[in-house]
């Protein structure tokens, strides 16, 4: 008889256009053999609810048991408390979308980490009586948490049941990487940082196996908590489209929507800090997929080798030729794109810390190029700009890589040792 397994998570993950997303789906499908889950996403808006149904229908070994933040209902006073909760709720996202205009014009940059709060997520008592209940009528015993919203929770949960939390990204960490970058004042930057690194040390002080996605994370948490355990996710089936590596190269592909503020800060800085400063001797265009407000594309308008797209239902054609730019500077765990890339034969170009995670076994072929300013970009770019051949040798490596460090079996095997240890 499968053991049973409650996954709560803050994030619905359908569709497949995001990390978080895909974090999470791979392992619902993946573990659904081994486990009897329960997932119980928390849903704050009718789209949420829509990607609900969606992903019922695409794991159906699953049982979907949602929560929902917003009242359907459509008379006056619902109406009023379904805007009171949304506020509540997103208040963090509301100031950042509010300031972000005003932000640029005290010249602030929009893209700074340090113009958003991060609050604890406190969780009314109707949706703790909802999961108490679940656990009760279920007899479950394991209760997996995904993503710093749910930490608080680690407090609300019964004493018999075994919590997991899932830190996509040390939010204390991503503050510390993106302080450099940041024109907020030292004091209150230490200020956040150490607010953020206290709120969350002292809830992962409560769980009984921490899960993350690389070694430098494990060892940071080490510090608070000696039960962690490194388990990273792979790209699920459905987004494997290549199968070979491209004969040429004509442009630089960027996957990553506005709404994560390290995609933000990132791309900011490498078409400002690399592809505008160079933007004669750099012929390749660049595409940049996912979304973006208008504000941010306008800057960017008489450019004509910057194009946004949208979000592309269907990459393969973005794929083709393409080589992958990922500028990441802040944050923590994996990069999602960079493994699009490999499993996808893609070559791809990042900055030293965008490969955390991703160098632990480096052979003589490296399977990533680095750089981490405009003078290591263009000189790597001018190394194989007219050499077709080194990217398709680094697209085979990264492949490689991919399938030797992500295999299936390997990866669904770490998580349920996790999980049951």
């Amino acid at each position: 008889m499968k053991q049973k397994l409650l996954i709560i998570s803050s994030f619905v993950p359908f569709p497949l256009v995001q990390g978080g997303s895909i974090a999470q789906y791979y392992f619902l499908e993946k573990l659904s053999a081994e486990f009897d889950i329960f997932f119980n996403p928390i849903v704050y808006s009718r789209a949420a609810e829509e990607a609900v149904k969606e992903l019922t229908k695409a794991l159906p070994a699953i049982k979907v048991i949602p929560f929902t933040y917003f009242v359907k209902e459509s008379g006056p006073l619902e109406k009023l408390i379904q805007v009171a909760r949304l506020f509540l709720n997103f208040l963090r996202k509301l100031m950042q979308t509010n300031k972000q205009k005003e932000i640029n014009k005290e010249k602030i940059a929009e893209t700074d980490d340090f113009n958003v709060i991060y609050p604890v997520e406190l969780y009314s008592k109707e949706y703790i009586q909802f999961v108490t209940g679940i656990i009760k009528k279920e007899e479950i015993k394991i209760v997996q948490l995904e993503f710093y919203d749910t930490l608080s929770l680690l407090k609300a949960l019964p004493k018999h049941v075994k919590k997991i939390a899932v830190t996509h990204e040390i939010r204390s960490k991503r503050l510390l990487l993106a302080a450099k970058n940041s024109k907020a004042s030292e004091d209150y930057k230490e200020y956040l940082i150490n607010c953020s690194k206290l709120i969350e040390d002292n809830f992962l002080k409560n769980a009984d196996q921490i899960i993350v996605f690389n070694e430098d994370d494990k060892n940071l948490l080490l510090q608070i908590n000696q039960h962690v355990a490194v388990s990273p996710y792979g790209i699920p089936a459905e987004l494997i489209i290549r199968n070979k590596v491209s004969d040429v190269f004509d442009h630089f592909l960027f996957i990553g929507g506005q709404r994560h503020d390290p995609n933000r800060a990132g791309l900011e800085w490498f078409l400002e800090e690399i592809y505008i400063a160079n933007y004669d001797d750099i012929k390749l265009p660049i595409y940049v997929i996912g979304q973006w407000d208008d504000y941010f594309r306008e800057k960017y308008k008489k450019y004509s080798k910057i194009v946004f797209t949208g979000i592309v239902e269907d990459l393969s054609s973005s794929y083709k030729n393409a080589i992958m730019v990922t500028p990441i500077l802040s944050g923590s765990g994996l990069r999602t794109k960079i493994l699009h890339a490999f499993v996808n034969k893609i070559p791809v170009m990042t900055t030293t810390f965008a490969s955390e995670g991703l160098l632990n076994d480096v052979q003589a072929n490296p399977h990533l190029i680095l750089f981490d300013n405009a003078t290591s970009f263009m000189s790597e770019l001018k190394a194989f700009l007219n050499k077709p051949e080194k990217l398709q040798l680094l697209a085979q490596e990264g492949f490689n890589y991919y399938q030797k460090n992500f295999a299936e079996n390997t990866l669904v095997s770490k998580r349920v040792e996790a999980l049951l240890s």
